[in-house]
């Protein structure tokens, strides 16, 4: 018993850790996304299957539905843009 406690203690730190570089990299991305910056979108769908194992490792509520509607949204930016114009 003691040794799975103290193998749980050892790795929450790591855990917390690598789930607040998650939420630093989530920040400079709506940071980028607003900016409408090129590579926000690709980074977007590069973040999500992380952000998605952490949602439900720590069972965020929230967490899922929000992450919906950002695809959503991310998708529907990305399928208004149009391609720039070619000049002659």
């Amino acid at each position: 018993m003691r040794k799975a406690a103290a193998v749980v203690a050892c790795l929450t730190v790591p855990l917390l850790l690598v789930f607040l570089a998650i939420c630093a990299a989530e920040v400079v991305l709506g940071w980028m996304l607003w900016r409408n910056l090129r590579g926000a979108v690709v980074l977007s769908f590069v973040l999500l299957p992380f952000e998605l194992l952490f949602w439900w490792g720590f069972a965020l509520p929230f967490a899922f539905p929000f992450g919906v509607v950002r695809t959503v949204l991310v998708l529907g930016h990305l399928l208004r843009r149009r391609p720039p114009a070619l000049s002659a």
